[in-house]
Parts: structure tokens; C-alpha cells; sequence
């Protein structure tokens, strides 16, 4: 049985994502049953050859999921009646011209059933607009991606009955984050770093609760000794500031980012990622440093790989070099795919990240689900809220 999933395509610097408004769920009963294999959903999308290709998934959620105007907003794109369209009957979207075309599915109780399971646990979500479900590109759940957050506020931007003007807040496992339009530039306040060991996690002997931020640890990995500091945003973070690390690097040009990780680099990372300090992995990212308020920065991902940009990883960069007295609190991070602005507050010790973040395309995907459901093992309800 195969069927029919409307989308979004976004990019934060290079960092691309599948948006799915979460109600197109309910307007097909077939489409709801995706949820029970997620994480297979999630890898045949994300699939540069075989699905759209991404570096991860993020299910678009609004709220309240019960009553309230943003639950019955229709998409912001005109209605597209049924036609062929090579792949079949596309099919028709919500309107927001024409709201009295707008009708509750016959499934839309068991879409609130379904998002109440995955968002019930989200801290605050009453106070929120707008909550997510986000999944790396290999199925694996994180409950937080920097990049995926602004591209999220800008779809809300583009296809909710939001003003012009107007802030609002996301819903996420780790608590709301507030969102808000500056020009052309997003700006998402992921709250407060975590630097208590257990809780990023990190196994170090002597780092038990109510101890020290680990800063500049020594860890051996593919043969040579890093100094590291560990971050929590949200999810783990491992910074190694050394000029020696991107010695030769040149940020690549538009269209010609292929080669820009270096394959020694690659090697280091993977061994990082399976060192026992980190028992849940970690992204990890290498540090060159140009001045206290300038740094370039090359990411490897849990999950992902070398990526143009990751936002949450250079939020963890700045507030490791604030702990090291290397960098000031407001920063600008050269990243592969463009710059983002990072600040670390000292008041209310909250990081902000400020970028751009825009739509690539819009289409419709055909699914196998007898093929996904069928091999399908795990669920979306098994994203951690932590």
C-alpha cells in the first residue's frame, strides 16, 4: 500500500530537514500508522538517493492539540485540488483563504491521542504555540537541534496564521524555547547550558553531582591525546579548541562542500564518539580560534556525519570558551554552510543563536507503507524528554 506525505524542505546553513505539518497525519488514516516505524520513516526521507535527503526530521506539531485557533490554522499555501501528478492524486491541502474548506479528519482523535503521547511530557508545553518531534537522519532521537529549531520558526512563519512581527514559543523535551524574527535572521533562546557531567552525560572519575564544569580534560582517541570540554545543550557536545586541527582550512565555496571535513578529523571524531567518556556518543566539534569574538568551526555529528552547520554545537563552542576565559560572551561561528551569531548571557545564563534559516522546496513523497510498517521496529514514542 503506498501513500501520498506533503512536505517541506529547510535549510539553516547547508543544515537541511524534512518539515511534516504533524496534522497531514490525520487527513489520511494510512498516514497515521507512520508513527509505529518512525525511525525507518525518518532514514527513507532523509535519504539523499533513495528519499528527499536531509540531515534529519522534524515533525511540525501545532498547539493546543485540543480547540484553539492554531490547531484548526490552515497552511498558508493555496488549496491544491486533486490532479495527477505522476505519482498519483496530489493531495488537497488546508487553505488559509478559503478556512470554511478546512474540516477535522475522521482520524483526528487518534492524531490527538498519537501527539499527546509524543508531547505530553514536554515541560510547559501549555505555554507554547508550537511543539516538535525531531529525528536524525539515521532514526536516532535528539531532543534538540539548534538549526532545526530556526528552521521550524521559520516554516511557522511561512505557513501559520502568525503575525508579522510576532515571537512565540516551541515546545521541545528539554523545555519551550522562544523564537523570534529579525529581518531576514532567526533567533531561538535554547535556555541554559548543562555542565554537570552525569547529566550530559559524561563518565568521568570524581564528576558526580555539585561538581566543577569539566574543562580541558585530557582524552586519548585514534592514537592522539585531545583537550576537551564537555557541553550539554540539549545534547552532548565534545569542544577541542587547537588551531592544529583546521591548519589549512578554508571554508568552501557555495556548492562545493563535499570535501570540506578532513578525513584525519573524520577519524578522530568517530573515535571520540565511541570513547567510554561518552557513553550516549556526542557530537564533536574542533575549534580554531581567530579572536575572542571569532571562531571557525568544523562539526561531526552524532547521528549525522561532518555537517555544514550545527547551531547547538556552536553554542556549545562559545559557552566552553567562556568557561575557559578563551572567548567573550557574544560570538560569531564560522561554520561550513555560513555564520552564526551565538551569545552567552550573564544575567539569565541563556544561550541565543541568531541566523539565517529559509524554504527550498515544497512537494509530496510516495511511501512504501506496507514495506515501512512491516520491517518497522521502533516508534516515535520512544524520543527521550530528557
Amino acid at each position: 500500500m503506498k501513500a501520498l506525505l506533503p512536505f517541506s524542505k529547510y535549510h539553516g546553513l547547508g543544515n537541511d530537514f524534512v518539515l511534516i505539518d504533524a496534522r497531514e497525519l490525520a487527513r489520511d488514516a494510512s498516514l497515521l500508522c507512520l508513527l509505529d516505524c518512525w525511525p525507518r520513516v525518518v532514514a527513507r526521507l532523509c535519504d539523499r538517493n533513495f528519499g528527499v535527503g536531509a540531515d534529519g526530521v522534524i515533525l511540525c506539531i501545532p498547539l493546543p492539540l485540543k480547540g484553539g485557533d492554531l490547531l484548526r490554522a490552515p497552511l498558508k499555501q493555496a488549496v491544491m485540488k486533486p490532479q495527477k501528478r505522476g505519482t498519483g492524486d496530489y493531495p488537497v491541502r488546508h487553505d488559509r483563504d478559503e478556512p470554511e474548506r478546512f474540516q477535522a479528519p475522521a482520524a483526528w482523535k487518534d492524531y490527538e491521542l498519537s501527539m499527546e503521547k509524543l508531547t505530553g511530557g514536554y515541560p510547559d508545553r501549555d505555554q507554547c504555540e508550537l511543539a516538535w518531534l525531531y529525528t536524525n537522519s539515521d532514526g536516532s532521537p535528539a531532543a534538540m537541534c539548534g538549526n532545526g529549531l530556526r528552521c521550524l520558526a521559520a516554516w511557522a512563519k511561512d505557513n501559520l496564521c502568525l503575525a508579522e512581527d510576532a515571537g512565540f514559543k516551541i515546545a521541545t523535551a528539554r523545555g519551550p524555547v522562544a523564537a523570534a524574527f529579525d529581518d531576514c535572521l532567526i533567533e531561538v533562546d535554547i535556555g541554559k547550558p548543562v555542565l554537570d557531567a552525569a547529566s550530559i552525560p559524561v563518565s568521568v572519575p570524581g564528576s558526580g553531582p555539585g561538581a566543577e564544569p569539566l574543562v580541558g580534560v585530557t582524552l586519548s582517541a585514534a592514537g592522539r591525546e585531545f583537550t576537551v570540554t564537555p557541553v550539554g545543550m540539549g545534547n552532548p557536545h565534545c569542544v577541542i579548541f587547537g588551531d592544529e586541527n583546521l591548519k589549512g582550512y578554508e571554508a568552501p565555496e557555495p556548492g562545493k562542500a563535499s570535501d570540506f571535513f578532513p578525513e584525519s578529523l573524520k577519524e578522530a571524531a568517530r573515535a571520540i564518539q565511541a570513547h567510554q567518556m561518552f557513553p550516549e556518543s556526542v557530537n564533536v566539534e574542533f575549534v580554531r580560534i581567530a579572536s575572542r569574538q571569532s571562531v571557525d568551526v568544523l562539526v561531526y555529528e552524532r547521528g549525522c556525519g561532518p555537517t555544514l552547520a550545527c547551531a547547538s554545537g556552536a553554542a556549545a563552542v562559545v559557552v566552553a570558551g567562556v568557561l575557559g576565559d578563551r572567548l567573550d560572551r557574544r560570538v560569531s561561528v564560522r561554520l561550513p554552510g555560513g555564520e552564526l551569531t551565538v551569545g552567552y548571557s550573564a544575567d539569565d545564563e541563556h544561550v541565543r543563536i541568531k541566523g539565517a534559516a529559509c524554504e527550498i522546496f515544497s512537494g509530496v513523497v510516495r511511501l512504501d507503507l506496507g514495506g515501512l510498517v512491516a520491517n518497522g521496529q521502533h516508534s516515535a514514542t520512544e524520543v527521550p524528554l530528557s
